[in-house]
């Protein structure tokens, strides 16, 4: 490790550290990022580029870095993608480049740089279209910069929080301090939060004076005010990642303890964004070289970490702020070989300073050309505006390029706010809005003394942008091979690239953005946007607020996936529902398995598993079975329109329905595609009891709640979800009314009184009793609902006097294989996400139906009415012998396209035989046709048939 310069703030030299790098062992100091330490330690090349291989070495020491993109951590722990300049380097920590092979230093796919004529802007959208995608896939992952995933489940824990607070200020540095201070002294709640790991923002880095003070003593004290304060809540190493509607945000902390990361979700009153500003590159030919990085960057690693970016640096930009950076890096020990400022016209005392100290000056020229390999060695610059005369060398291992600074809208534009374009700075800044206030440079205002005063006392000062510099100078050079200017370091996007697109016409920005890949991804346009956009701008010949800029969408900065999983992962990644009478399942050898968020018996017993699921079904057909079907969604509808609201929200009749009856009914969404079904029964003529599927029920609850409070106001009902307030226990068979008789009730069971399709309220054995005659089987059944307490007792009476009629409980397995035997749909099975009423049968209610009903109009659309759509059909083997499995193909005999699939299919204990259920194009016009079945490489043929394969007169439901 090289000595440090003298002065570093941020590191603790009596404190040591190891780690290692692609296998290498280096030192640094606590306080050290791992990539100040490699710095101090002379390594320069960090990473390969994503598309051509080329060196990649430090650029910011921010977020916002596009060279340091790496992989840390070992096997279970590993985080790849992960930014070096955010990485603490702690004892032990292990890091490894990315995106080369063999190695870093020597990279065999950095041929692709040679060949980068044939790789450009949206060559793959032209390219791998023959024979198939696929075919190109593994090599196009194996070259291009994506990280690889750990194969290993992540040991660590993460955290979730849920935090309210009046005031949330997103950011740390001075302006950030000074408004937290300002709100908690009126006595509000407060939360200061910082990305990194430090307080100060760009102070740490640009030392001035604030108020006569030095800004490390200023920090010092605004700082220790904030700790002390009571109404202060202070998170460093916390990042907003996205800010949404009514002030909810999202934060990451990274704990570094026992819980690795922890997701705070936060609800503030108000929002002050004192985010900064990102500095800006300069674009010239092979400005991608190691050792060419943000003049902020050479600031912090000198200032804060005592590391000298190079033995000879050359500062570019196009503002007065490089003079006092220069002057401020050569009272730090750096060695600045000379300045080149873009603009023709300097305030004489500021290149008169400089050229005092030793420096040269070259004013009115830009940085046109870059020499070296892994490491920058020489530049060339000529004079601005120059398209083709000559240049002048200067030798250096480091150029700080500054171009300016743009304020960080992001979060900004996540909270909608509108952003306007200001010349002074050359970038866009955002507007306040009510609860959203921009502070510092994060508004445009890079006047410190100016932000602060207006921060101490609003609007007392003047508002608006005060201008860092007199004048700004051009960031992109008109001269050099555009193939190799770059404009998004991190997607080898350049200004050949841009072109391209918009000769192309590929004039919009968001269009731009995604045809070239410039500003995607975990940049988001922090360093590539504004000058793709000033690019567009001059080559379509509009004003930069006129080409505008493109969406930028949270997070601000990746988030991992275990973050937002929190501590919902194995047995804790959903909720489980248990039955109330799992008890009496487990009793009965019962097999659980999940259905949705319910453990469910898929069947009873310790045998084989289809001999179980056999012997259930030949009990419900033969004798008597119980059913526990307490998940079945239970929605209450109630109100003097509540017949109404139904009717609007069933495909049929709901109107008709007298109390007392039931009737199937199918629900579709607004394009008109099947989302759910069930029986809804009338109990009064303001009352209904809607049944829905086990796994829809919440879902079908919250939208019934969204039509009647957002879309259907003026109507008088109300929804009430009862789903766990009432126990099911559903009893079927030949001999189920024989059973469910030898229980005292005043509910006449006879056929005559109690047909099927009917609804009854009661007494039985003295408790609250709702019985609905409806059957998912096709035998005589009565689903029996009674208080959720008194589940336990129902399902012991109807065994224990079941008893000598064989009375059997059969699973969901059971179930499934009773229905696709009658032929009943299974939403979700059976449909899919292009299902409408016709293709399964139900065209002719839906136009029977005059009045308005959700999803009626989608009906009409052209391609739910084409022909060769896929109808709800039945299957039977030609040979009895073969199985059936569903999602085989369906396909006319001896031809491979595909007309439709399998979408349910089961043994039948009852035909001797597989039935199986399907979607076939133009199904219903094929009936006794016969079809090849497919699975993987397995040809049979079936025949088609009606979906009933069993008791197609329904005789049998009304025994």
């Amino acid at each position: 490790m090289t000595a440090r310069l003298p002065g570093a703030t941020e590191i603790d030299t009596t404190a040591p550290v190891e780690f290692t790098f692609n296998g290498r062992r280096f030192s640094g100091y606590k306080g050290d990022t791992i990539a100040s330490a490699l710095a101090a330690n002379g390594v320069v090349m960090l990473s390969r580029s994503f598309k051509r291989h080329r060196p990649r070495g430090l650029f910011s020491l921010n977020i916002e870095d596009t060279g340091g993109i790496v992989r840390a951590g070992d096997a279970a722990t590993v985080e790849p993608n992960a930014r070096a300049t955010m990485l603490p380097a702690t004892d032990g920590s292990s890091v490894q480049s990315q995106n080369h092979w063999p190695s870093l230093e020597v990279d065999a796919l950095r041929i692709l740089d040679v060949f980068s004529d044939l790789f450009p802007a949206g060559f793959y959208n032209k390219t791998f279209k023959w024979p198939n995608w696929h075919w190109y896939e593994w090599a196009v992952r194996l070259t291009a910069g994506f990280g690889v995933a750990p194969a290993q489940a992540d040991p660590a824990s993460y955290d979730h929080r849920h935090q309210q607070t009046d005031v949330l200020v997103c950011g740390g540095g001075a302006a950030g301090l000074a408004a937290a201070l300002a709100h908690a002294n009126t006595g509000k709640r407060v939360m200061l939060v910082e990305q990194d790991a430090t307080f100060g923002g760009s102070l740490r880095h640009d030392r001035q004076q604030i108020d006569g003070k030095g800004s490390a003593e200023w920090l010092a004290e605004q700082i220790a005010e904030a700790r002390n304060h009571d109404l202060i809540e202070l998170h460093s190493n916390t990042i907003v990642a996205g800010l949404y509607d009514h002030n909810y945000a999202l934060l990451v902390s990274r704990d570094g303890g026992k819980v690795r990361e922890t997701l705070h979700r936060v609800r503030a009153q108000q929002i002050v964004l004192a985010t900064g500003a990102i500095e800006q590159p300069l674009v010239f030919e092979n400005n991608d070289r190691p050792g060419i990085m943000l003049l902020s960057a050479v600031q912090g690693l000198a200032t804060r970490f005592g590391v000298a970016a190079g033995d000879a640096v050359v500062i570019a930009g196009n503002h007065d702020q490089i003079y006092r950076a220069a002057a401020d890096l050569a009272e730090a020990g750096v060695n600045i070989r000379a300045i080149v400022d873009a603009r023709p016209d300097v305030d004489e005392a500021l290149s008169s300073c400089a050229r005092d100290k030793g420096i040269e000056v070259h004013t009115g020229h830009m940085v046109v050309n870059s020499r070296g390999g892994k490491r920058v060695t020489a530049i060339a610059i000529a004079p601005t505006g120059d398209t083709d005369g000559g240049s002048i060398v200067i030798d250096c291992d480091t150029l700080a390029m500054s171009g300016g600074y743009a304020p960080a809208v992001h979060l900004a534009c996540h909270a909608k706010a509108k952003l306007d374009y200001f010349e002074s700075i050359a970038a866009f800044a955002p507007k306040a809005t009510a609860d959203l206030t921009p502070v510092g440079a994060a508004a445009g205002d890079f006047d410190l003394q100016h932000t602060l005063n207006q921060i101490a006392q609003p609007n007392s000062n003047g508002a608006g942008i005060r201008p860092f510099s007199s004048t700004m100078g051009p960031r992109i050079t008109p001269r050099g091979d555009k193939r190799n200017q770059w404009v998004d370091w991190l997607h080898d996007v350049t200004l050949s690239d841009l072109d391209l697109a918009v000769r192309e016409n590929y004039r919009s920005v968001e269009h731009l953005k995604r045809y070239t890949t410039n500003g995607m991804s975990i940049d988001q346009g922090k360093t590539s946007n504004l000058n793709a956009l000033t690019h567009l701008a001059d080559l379509t010949q509009r004003e930069i607020p006129e080409v505008g800029t493109t969406t930028y969408r949270p997070p601000y900065a990746p988030v991992t996936l275990g973050t937002l999983a929190g501590d919902r992962k194995g047995r804790f990644y959903t909720p489980i529902q248990r039955l109330q009478m799992h008890a009496q399942h487990e009793a009965k050898d019962a097999v659980f398995e999940h259905y949705g968020s319910w453990q469910r018996p898929a069947y009873y017993g310790t045998g084989d598993e289809l001999d179980c699921i056999n012997a259930e079904v030949k009990a419900v057909r033969e004798g008597v079975g119980i059913f526990d079907a307490s998940p079945l969604g239970k929605v209450e509808v109630r109100g003097p329109d509540a017949a109404e609201f139904l009717h609007r929200v069933y495909l049929n009749n709901a109107l008709s329905l007298k109390p007392g009856n039931a009737r199937y009914g199918l629900m579709l969404n607004e394009n008109g595609i099947i989302i759910d079904d069930g029986v809804f029964a009338r109990l009064a003529d303001d009352h209904f009891l809607v049944s829905t599927t086990s796994g829809n029920a919440t879902r079908i609850y919250n939208w019934m709640e969204e039509w009647l409070q957002c879309e259907w106001p003026d109507l008088n009902a109300t929804v009430t979800n009862a789903t766990t307030a009432w126990a099911n226990v559903t009893v079927a068979g030949p001999r189920a009314r024989e059973l469910l008789s030898r229980c005292d009730t005043d509910i006449d069971l006879s056929k005559e009184a109690f047909p099927h399709q009917t609804f009854r309220s009661g007494t039985l054995e003295g408790v609250p009793v709702r019985i609905l005659r409806a059957s998912f089987s096709g035998e005589v059944s009565f689903e029996v609902n009674v208080p959720n307490r008194y589940g336990v007792a129902l399902w012991d009476a109807a065994l224990e006097r079941g008893a000598d009629l064989g009375v059997r409980p059969y699973g969901v397995e059971a179930v499934m294989v009773t229905r696709i035997e009658k032929g009943y749909l299974h939403i979700g099975s059976d449909t899919d996400g292009t299902s409408t009423p016709d293709d399964v049968g139900w065209g002719h209610v839906a136009k029977r139906k005059k009045a308005h009903f959700i999803g009626k109009r989608s009906l009409m659309r052209p391609h739910n009415t084409r022909e060769g759509r896929h109808q709800f059909v039945g299957l039977a083997p030609v040979n009895d012998s073969q199985a059936m499995v569903s999602g085989a193909h369906l396909a006319r005999p001896g031809v491979n396209a595909s007309d439709g699939y399998v979408t349910s299919a089961a043994y039948s204990p009852t035909l001797n035989r597989y039935v199986a259920l399907g979607l076939l194009k133009d199904g219903r016009a094929r009936m006794g046709e016969t079809v090849d079945v497919v699975d993987a490489s397995q040809r049979q043929q079936a025949r088609v048939v009606e979906p009933v394969h069993y008791d197609p007169e329904g005789a049998r439901l009304n025994v």
